[in-house]
């Protein structure tokens, strides 16, 4: 079994990178409690470089990538969404092409598709956009949306999971499902696991990951991490999940077996945000202001000093 092994340490912001999107093999975006949205450029030699694109005068900890426009979507503690070209005067900060208005507190996460975004709150909402405007605000959860998707194939069905222990599955702004007791603590994060929108895994401050259906009931329960898990993603190619957390682990799960493949210990003591790129490299970022990425593509391996 090949394992992961570095292949690069990306150093720019100066507090925690709190989110990150993928944009391709060579571009990844970054958003900070230092207030900075960066874009790492890889060149030719291997080498990551960052530009500042936006600062803001407060945290940002949620960041989200539109293919279609190229177009990241960014956000934080000033509850404002914001949209930025990737391309817009690198190395400069600049003014975002949009800002969408609305929520009341600090916002956690988003998520879109090509013509929705969907963004979660620290007052206890999700909102739908479309073309600017708030189309749906998901109203019922008893604390902060941690985070909250678009099922696919449907474009007015969403997920959301929460401080409150509650999953709730929605249609337009109703709720449609409600699941509790899924996890013993605040939900962080959630994924969809399935082209059909039927199969999830959420992470906790339990340490547990569960992947459920539809209907609420738990298929599996991956268990390891020895705190919070903030973030999970899938890769469905290689149907690998990894996940990362307080326990300064990176782990990467092999989901047809449930089983742990491989487990990074990092030396930040938070660990917020990772992805796949789409040659299945990973990158992670944590509270000692890096990003790092891994590989198992010995071209691709960092040098041995470092």
């Amino acid at each position: 079994m090949s394992q992961y092994r570095l292949s690069a340490t990306l150093k720019g912001h100066s507090q925690d990178v709190k989110d990150l999107a993928v944009i391709d093999n060579e571009k990844v975006a970054t958003v900070s409690r230092d207030g900075t949205v960066r874009i790492w450029n890889r060149a030719e030699s291997g080498k990551w470089e960052d530009s500042t694109i936006y600062t803001s005068p407060e945290f940002l900890n949620s960041i989200c990538y539109d293919k279609k426009n190229q177009v990241v979507f960014y956000a934080g503690k000033e509850a404002l969404v914001n949209g930025h070209s990737i391309f817009a005067s690198l190395g400069e900060s600049t003014e975002p092409l949009y800002t969408l208005v609305g929520h009341e507190s600090n916002v956690c996460a988003l998520d879109l598709t090509e013509d929705e975004l969907i963004s979660c709150s620290w007052d206890k909402t999700a909102k739908v956009w479309s073309n600017g405007v708030c189309k749906y605000t998901l109203t019922g959860h008893d604390a902060p949306v941690w985070d909250a998707k678009i099922l696919p194939g449907n474009r007015n069905h969403f997920i959301t999971v929460s401080a409150d222990r509650v999953i709730r599955l929605w249609e337009n702004d109703s709720i449609l499902k409600e699941f509790n007791g899924i996890h013993s603590d605040v939900i962080r994060h959630v994924e969809i696991l399935n082209d059909e929108g039927t199969l999830f895994a959420t992470c906790s401050n339990d340490g547990t990951i569960k992947i459920f259906d539809f209907n609420g009931t738990v298929k599996k329960t991956l268990e390891g991490h020895e705190s919070f898990v903030y973030q999970i993603k899938f890769n469905k190619e290689t149907n690998e999940l990894i996940s990362c957390g307080e326990d300064r682990s990176l782990r990467v799960w092999d989901l047809t077996t449930g089983e742990v493949k491989q487990v990074l210990r990092l030396p930040s003591i938070s660990l917020w945000c990772c992805d796949f790129l789409p040659n299945g490299d990973i990158v992670v970022g944590g509270s000692d202001n890096l990003l790092r990425v891994f590989t198992v593509d010995p071209s691709r391996l960092a040098p041995k000093d470092e």
